[in-house]
């Protein structure tokens, strides 16, 4: 009985969804016109640039001339490529980024940090430095800028000079993220609408088939025929129909 109720109702509310097509595809169409108008003007262009560097061992053959091994040295050297990626969520390293962009005053560090990532060219020791910005240059400016600022922390405290720039700052390179705001601002509409327009046949109460009633589980004593509720004029006096 409850699968039957179940497929009932699906019944309804696929028949109620083709009565009412017109309502929500043009409430669809709408919404998508708005997410990419939306999408077009909020979500900017960005650039991207990149600074490869690569952290080098310059002591390696005092190192060796003092009996470490080969494994000794490449594990220093990678431990030291590892501490230098960590540097990329520094403090100091963003504060330094902040004072030269002149961004003190407008920017945050989680802000700035949004815009850098720093990731490792596998099976090497080569760090690549990544920043974003809405403008071509400057997105190259902040990645040298920052890449710089990991440097001298690196060296100034350790008082060394194992970083060297394999690359300097790319060309920036344009990417958007407005397809993906699309798309899911697109899903959210789909959504909102079915969701409304199920609200809206929960909320019909109204009773339109004997089907209708037996859903509420109620008993059917009888039905009362449909009628035409047009009454026909009374025949005109002296006509057959009045003799009759």
């Amino acid at each position: 009985m409850q699968l039957k109720n179940r497929l009932h109702l699906r019944l309804r509310f696929r028949t109620y969804l083709v009565e009412k097509k017109r309502r929500w595809i043009s409430a669809l169409i709408a919404l998508t016109l708005l997410s990419a108008v939306g999408t077009f003007l909020f979500v900017p262009t960005l650039y991207s640039s990149r600074v490869s560097v690569a952290v080098i061992n310059r002591l390696q053959q005092q190192e060796e001339d003092a009996g470490k091994t080969i494994t000794d040295i490449l594990i220093k050297s990678h431990n030291l490529a590892f501490h230098f990626a960590g540097l990329y969520a520094s403090h100091e390293v963003a504060k330094q980024t902040l004072e030269v962009m002149g961004w003190t005053d407008t920017m945050t560090e989680k802000q700035l940090l949004r815009r850098i990532s720093v990731d490792r060219t596998a099976g090497t020791l080569i760090i690549n430095v990544t920043a974003s910005y809405t403008d071509p240059a400057v997105a190259q400016q902040l990645a040298t800028v920052y890449t710089d600022a990991m440097v001298d922390q690196l060296t100034v405290p350790l008082e060394i000079n194992n970083v060297e720039t394999v690359r300097g700052a790319s060309e920036p390179k344009a990417y958007s993220y407005r397809l993906p705001v699309f798309l899911v601002c697109l899903a959210a509409a789909a959504i909102l609408v079915f969701l409304t327009e199920y609200l809206n046949f929960k909320l019909n109460i109204r009773i339109s088939s004997v089907k209708d009633v037996e859903s509420y589980k109620l008993c059917i004593f009888g039905v009362i025929p449909t009628t035409d509720p047009i009454r026909q004029a009374p025949p005109a006096p002296g006509t057959k129909e009045e003799s009759a």
